[in-house]
């Protein structure tokens, strides 16, 4: 019976302490924020698609010749300083193609066409060559773009941008409240669920959103001679 006593004095020690020490945390305080950051950079890479097209009335002399265009095309892309591997063939078609005369409907033959993607890695190589293209009458030029090799390495500093405008935040909103520490408690690319303790729900503040920069849907964007590069962090401090 000493035996069960002692077991049973002992679990209920524990119990208490383990009460004891979840009391306070459910009587914790916390802030939401949501900040949004930009990092601008110079492109330093583009692309550009290329359409090919021939018409003829036999499929075959139709298909041939777009061969022929095609391989002159990436012959004169090689020697400019492009890549086999930056060369992506996106679409190939073949159809009947009809003029109206008369009221009636006449056949011209078979239009064969293929769109091709151009990626530069070396933008500086760009001007020469899409103005070469350009003088190419049998060539449409369009979708040009501008690019970074390091767009990733843009993009984390932009959340670290993102992280340490929301760190500042912080701070001028603690030195304004009776609290006086912040620590982090959760930190996410997108919606945060604000963290309410069972006991006092009230005790979290409203989410404050920092709309110092609007981001868009897009995470990146072109700009005339720029790229931005948009990033939104939420993160949730609990204070003391």
């Amino acid at each position: 019976m000493k035996h069960f006593f002692s077991l049973a004095f002992i679990l209920t020690l524990v119990i208490g302490c383990t009460n004891n020490q979840d009391s306070p945390r459910s009587s914790f305080k916390t802030i939401l924020l949501k900040s949004d950051a930009k990092i601008e950079a110079v492109p330093d890479r583009a692309s550009f698609y290329v359409e090919l097209t021939c018409l003829d009335r036999s499929i075959k002399s139709s298909k041939e010749c777009l061969i022929q265009k095609s391989n002159a095309l990436t012959k004169n892309l090689l020697e400019s300083g492009v890549d086999q591997d930056d060369l992506f063939t996106t679409a190939i078609d073949m159809r009947r193609e009809y003029r109206w005369q008369n009221n009636t409907r006449v056949f011209r033959g078979y239009q064969s066409s293929t769109r091709i993607r151009v990626k530069v890695k070396n933008i500086d190589d760009l001007a020469e060559m899409y103005t070469k293209l350009l003088e190419d009458k049998n060539l449409n030029l369009s979708g040009l773009s501008y690019e970074h090799s390091k767009l990733d390495s843009l993009k984390n500093q932009a959340y670290l941008k993102a992280l340490k405008k929301a760190d500042l935040l912080a701070e001028e909103l603690v030195q304004q409240l009776p609290e006086s520490s912040k620590e982090v408690l959760k930190i996410g690319n997108t919606k945060l669920t604000a963290s309410h303790p069972q006991s006092q729900p009230s005790y979290n503040y409203e989410m404050i959103e920092e709309e110092v920069s609007k981001v868009q849907n897009r995470s990146v964007a072109i700009n005339p001679g720029m790229i931005s590069v948009y990033a939104t962090l939420f993160v949730e401090y609990q204070i003391d």
